[in-house]
């Protein structure tokens, strides 16, 4: 197989002094690049291999090899913002569709606690399961199969607890942003406080996802940006780039949330991610907890929810995220992958911080147990030994990065000049003065272009 990468864990990479100098390269957004992990690659081939022919890793790797360098490649993720648990599977691509039709049995994720089971197979072949069932019968494409799994396993409410609410209120801040063709957008003039995990509209107020003005949902706030203000002005991160129609924009824009009043809980703990819905119909559909902003622990806590909304005083029922699985396949110049990717849906901004390998019956052949044949599991966290968790200062993260893996003399981020953090650039090229890196910013330019090697 091609993936003949070596995968080096941040807390225990070691390279030998005399090791073959490197070009580390910052990813910020990368399917196949999980938080906390360094992938090292030796030829441009094996990038595109991985990455794929169309991905700005593969066109950076062919650049660097053209001109005559001789050092390896490392790619990390930099995260500039949170990511949700990922179970990654292994690569399917080969196996035939027909014999994934064919799958019958039980099958159980398990997800910040929560056990999702269904039962894979006709609605006869799973009568006394007590499960819902996926019936792959029909299921004629591996996103078909991706599709039908997600449906079954979300068919039940996970209930983890139950609530009084005393209220959800509507909320909403508005301010002049400026959009880029990347997920980053930069906030000013904010009146109101601006939260994570509420929806943004050029106007629309309530904004949903379904609104026609609707350029995305606020995931983040970059902290070590210069003049950023918490819940105020600064640089944002949304779960997607806005539409085409709001790129490259400076306009005026409102964000929209709903702030959950919790008198009492009647089981169970409250956390940031868990669905919530009324026992009545008066709550919106998926509507999730985004983050506890008063009172937090105690009666009287004040959460984040995505929707904006009016409910009065009612019990509601806390379940688990549903889960949303998709299929992704990867083209490279010699050979191509595919695998089934699992993750909590993206309405609910919490980083899921675990996700097990798949078992039963159907894991194996549908790629997701652990020790599937093709390739390693791989888990999304944002929680790892070194130099962990989200970027909070890029000087620190940098360092620590640096200190696990000495071995690279120069670096570079994988993604355009439109994309990146505004100050990224500038601040990498301080830190790489500093350590003796050779990371300038005059690098980050569209289209690429590859710096000496050291």
């Amino acid at each position: 197989m091609f993936r003949i990468l070596i995968l080096l864990l941040l807390a225990s990479a070691t390279v030998p002094a005399t090791a073959q100098p490197a070009r580390l390269f910052l990813q910020e957004r990368a399917s196949e690049t999980p938080l906390g992990e360094t992938f090292t690659f030796i030829d441009a081939q094996d990038v595109g291999n991985y990455y794929g022919s169309t991905d700005p890793a593969y066109a950076l790797a062919r650049d660097y090899y053209s001109l005559g360098f001789a050092a390896t490649l490392l790619f990390t993720r930099f995260p500039t913002a949170p990511a949700r648990a990922h179970l990654v599977g292994a690569d399917v691509l080969t196996v035939p569709l027909s014999l994934i039709m064919s799958l019958t049995g039980n099958l159980s994720v398990v997800s910040d606690g929560a056990t999702y089971s269904i039962c894979v197979g006709t609605a006869s072949e799973c009568t006394g399961s007590g499960l819902p069932n996926a019936d792959l019968t029909q299921a004629s494409s591996f996103p078909a199969v991706a599709t039908t799994l997600a449906g079954a396993f979300n068919a039940n409410q996970i209930v983890v607890g139950r609530l009084r609410a005393s209220a959800i209120a509507p909320q909403s801040a508005s301010f002049s942003i400026v959009t880029s063709t990347g997920a980053s957008v930069t906030i000013s003039g904010v009146t109101g406080t601006i939260e994570p995990g509420g929806y943004v509209c050029a106007a629309s107020n309530p904004c949903k996802p379904a609104s026609a003005d609707y350029l995305g949902q606020i995931t983040f706030q970059v902290p070590w940006e210069t003049g950023s203000v918490t819940g105020g002005a600064g640089v944002y991160t949304l779960i997607t780039p806005p539409p085409s129609a709001y790129q490259n924009r400076n306009l005026s824009a409102v964000e929209s949330y709903g702030v959950l009043m919790v008198g009492s809980q009647n089981f169970g703990t409250l956390a940031p991610g868990q669905h919530i819905h009324g026992i009545s119909s008066t709550v919106s559909a998926m509507t999730f907890a985004e983050g506890c902003i008063a009172n937090c622990g105690s009666a009287g806590a004040q959460w984040i929810v995505n929707y904006s909304q009016t409910v009065a005083s009612e019990s509601m029922y806390v379940s688990a995220p549903p889960l949303v699985i998709n299929w992704n396949s990867v083209s490279g110049p010699t050979e191509s992958w595919g695998y089934f990717d699992v993750q909590h849906n993206g309405n609910a901004i919490f980083t899921g911080s675990s996700i097990s390998c798949m078992t039963g019956t159907p894991a194996m052949t549908l790629g997701l147990a652990c020790g599937s044949t093709g390739s390693q599991r791989l888990q999304y966290t944002n929680e790892y030994a070194a130099p962990g968790g989200v970027v909070t200062d890029v000087n620190t993260w940098m360092t620590a990065y640096y200190t696990a893996n000495p071995s690279f003399y120069s670096c570079e981020v994988t993604y355009t000049s439109v994309e990146t953090i505004p100050n990224l650039p500038a601040t990498l090229q301080t830190w790489g003065k500093g350590a003796k890196v050779s990371c300038p910013a005059a690098w980050v330019t569209t289209p690429v272009s590859t710096p000496p090697a050291n």
